[in-house]
């Protein structure tokens, strides 16, 4: 992720990305330094010489060789965003406007000879390059830093604060996910200038919030709507046609874009459409629940359901960004909080202790962005050594046989964070039968699941969510196959025989 500080001389754009550079651990480097250093020349000398369109070209290649050399942190002279070539590079970067009044900046450098375009004029020069320039500075801003008396310190902190949590899904396609609060002023260049039309696909809860974003986008592009229903009754194929003549009727192209702004549900929607519309569209998944962040938004699986079962009809087709928006999650009711934290504990299981000792503690959901961030980073790893689910990614499975078949014959009216849970506990004891795991660990999930509030125990009749089981993706053959521990963090996939799967399913309280 590159972050470029831009804003008027003396707002400490050098030194503020200097010890931002070197706090995030990456490389560091300042457009006027690189034109001296390429040119052999003072800036002075070439304003001199060559007049200050020669300069705002060198300026501008400087900056692109930068970018070409994945530099982390840029700063650019004051006057480099007047050049349409340097903010159409700017598109897709982090860039951070330091904003700072014209009085305090002429105040810093208003003596510096080395500042050609301040030479004349005073302090009355400096107010007319910041009314200039202060419109290039918000356009291409994801966000802005008040700079005032603090120092360069502060400055870096506040500007940390506002970063994500950056990650990359590796693959033929690689994409961001970002994690972090208030995360609306990534979306322009996530979705890019080259868009011109965006469909954000959303359940009726999030109606403010799509039309917040549509008010967010809509300077650059052509933006629409669709409000979908609640849950999984929204993964069907007549939604599906409805989202495909809406796209139709709009005139969506190859170049246009669908936003799934909502849980799991609508993300794997959204992904669906996106990918059969011409054939592949870009998509963006706005995940707004802990279930999504953690685990549905990330991987690029998209599905519908059929009358066979959940998820059936779909494609992996990854997204162009992922931005899991935590502060969504302060308005979530408890229990969705509740069902989410399943698949976060399915991580924990399967692949990372830590966060299982997290989830353990008394005050949970005080590391709740830990937890996401941690969930989110062992997904990110596994998809990206295995997209396709044709090995590794099968154990992000983990609990989602019988998990699926409970939803399935609930009509999904069981929440799918409860039928994960339901699942891992069910996984455990088919685990502990074949002598994979010992008692403590079965236990484990038994303390674990109830203390996040978690159902370990479900209702129905055991040849029902058999015949169910049958349809799961897993399976070869016409033999069910199971993701099971043989410890923490350490998983198999195996052909389970149907005894112990009987008797594993009694023991979660389904009738036998």
């Amino acid at each position: 992720m590159s972050i470029v500080l831009v804003g008027l001389p003396g707002a400490g754009k050098t030194t503020v990305g200097r010890l931002l550079a070197q706090k995030l651990g990456t490389s560091f480097a300042d457009s006027d330094e690189e034109v001296v250093k390429t040119s052999g020349t003072s800036i002075n000398e070439i304003f001199a010489n060559s007049g200050e369109m020669a300069f705002r070209h060198m300026e501008a290649s400087a900056i692109s060789r930068a970018f070409a050399e994945d530099v982390g942190v840029l700063s650019v002279g004051g006057g480099a965003l007047t050049t349409a070539k340097v903010r159409h590079q700017l598109a897709g970067k982090t860039v951070v406007f330091l904003d700072i009044s014209p009085e305090l900046a002429y105040e810093r450098v208003g003596g510096d000879r080395g500042r050609p375009l301040l030479q004349r004029g005073g302090l009355e020069k400096m107010r007319q390059l910041a009314a200039a320039r202060r419109p290039h500075y918000l356009e291409s801003a994801t966000f802005t830093v008040q700079v005032a008396a603090q120092g360069a310190e502060e400055l870096v902190a506040q500007i940390c604060a506002h970063l994500p949590t950056a990650m990359v899904v590796e693959g033929p396609k690689p994409y961001q996910v970002l994690i972090g609060t208030k995360l609306n002023a990534f979306l322009p260049t996530a979705i890019g200038r080259q868009v011109r039309k965006v469909l954000i696909i959303h359940p009726p809860t999030l109606r403010a919030v799509a039309l917040e974003i549509r008010h967010v986008c809509q300077t650059d592009a052509e933006v629409f709507t669709f409000e979908t229903p609640d849950g999984e009754a929204q993964k069907t194929i007549e939604i599906l046609q409805q989202i495909w003549r809406q796209l139709g009727q709009e005139r969506f192209s190859r170049t246009d874009l669908i936003v799934g702004l909502g849980g799991g549900a609508t993300t794997d929607l959204a992904g669906f459409a996106a990918a059969t519309w011409l054939r592949g569209i870009a998509w963006l998944a706005l995940p707004t629940t802990l279930l999504a962040m953690v685990d549905a938004a990330i991987g690029g699986k998209t599905a519908i359901n059929s009358e066979f079962g959940k998820n059936l009809i779909g494609s992996f087709y990854p997204p162009r960004k992922v931005i899991a928006d935590t502060a969504h999650l302060t308005t979530l009711p408890q229990a969705e909080i509740t069902a989410g934290i399943a698949e976060a504990a399915k991580c924990g299981f399967v692949a990372d202790p830590q966060i299982l000792s997290l989830l353990e503690a008394a005050d949970w959901e005080k590391h709740l962005r830990q937890v996401i961030e941690a969930s989110a980073r062992v997904k990110v790893g596994i998809v990206s050594a295995d997209l396709e689910e044709k090995g590794v990614r099968e154990i992000l499975n983990y609990g989602h046989t019988l998990a699926h078949a409970l939803e399935k014959e609930s009509n999904y009216h069981m929440r799918h964070g409860h039928a994960v849970a339901v699942g891992m506990v069910f996984a455990a004891h088919v685990a502990n039968d074949l002598g994979l795991i010992g008692a403590a660990n079965l236990q484990r999930h038994y303390r674990l699941l109830t203390h996040l509030g978690l159902p370990t125990t479900a209702h129905g009749k055991w040849q029902n969510l058999f015949h169910h089981m049958q349809v799961d993706k897993k399976n070869r053959e016409g033999k069910i196959r199971m993701v099971l521990l043989q410890g923490i963090g350490d998983t198999t996939v195996q052909v389970v025989p149907e005894d112990v799967l009987a008797r594993s399913a009694g023991k979660v309280g389904l009738t036998v």
